[in-house]
């Protein structure tokens, strides 16, 4: 168990080099792992003289905070970017100098910002777009109740039957009543659907 622990802690150690980890970071990051475990883990390494530990005193609140770091990165990949959705933003890294930090810092939240706000406006459009097809369906259905409704009040009443007609001849008669509203109807649900689509 505290092998498997040992080798979570390197990658996740590698993972963020070369920046310090506290020990909370840790315990949270690999929670699959039992917390004692985790702590015999550190304990190992440090002795194995694999990873080097810091304690921030934090001496105004009394709440002193461990940190850890590989004691070497030679060969070792360091990770530049964190990638959030389509962007890549720029890690920050222990190495940089403390002068060129705060620039680097404001040019990732401006990033996120952006993203943000791109992310926000797809939302928009993507609501607005919903609402315009849901309301477009609703009225069309609604057009096609009142066109039928229409056609029923207004069609029936015309069609008339003669005895000495045959069957074909009524159907022409009734059809050419009937089909100028039909087609209206119809022409008020095709405007209905484009002007909501």
């Amino acid at each position: 168990m505290t092998t498997r622990a040992k080798d979570a802690i390197i990658s996740f150690l590698i993972e963020r080099s070369p920046n310090y980890v506290s020990e909370s970071l840790l315990r949270r990051r690999l929670s699959l792992h039992d917390e004692a475990a985790l702590k015999e883990a550190i304990e190992e390494l440090i002795r194995a003289d694999r990873i080097v530990a810091e304690t921030d005193p934090r001496e105004a609140i009394g709440r002193p905070v461990r940190y850890f770091k590989l004691k070497s990165y030679d060969g070792l990949p360091v990770r530049e970017t964190i990638k959030i959705g389509d962007i890549e933003i720029q890690r920050l890294l222990s190495a940089s100098k403390v002068g060129f930090f705060p620039e680097d810092f404001n040019e990732q939240i401006e990033r996120l910002a952006d993203y943000t706000n791109e992310l926000e406006q797809r939302f928009v459009e993507l609501v607005k777009k919903e609402q315009r097809r849901y309301w477009a369906n609703v009225i069309t259905i609604f057009g096609v109740f009142v066109a039928i409704l229409s056609f029923v009040l207004v069609g029936i009443p015309k069609i008339a039957t003669y005895p000495n007609l045959s069957f074909w001849s009524i159907f022409s008669l009734n059809l050419a009543q009937v089909l100028p509203i039909a087609f209206v109807l119809a022409l008020f649900i095709f405007v209905l659907w484009w002007i909501l689509r």
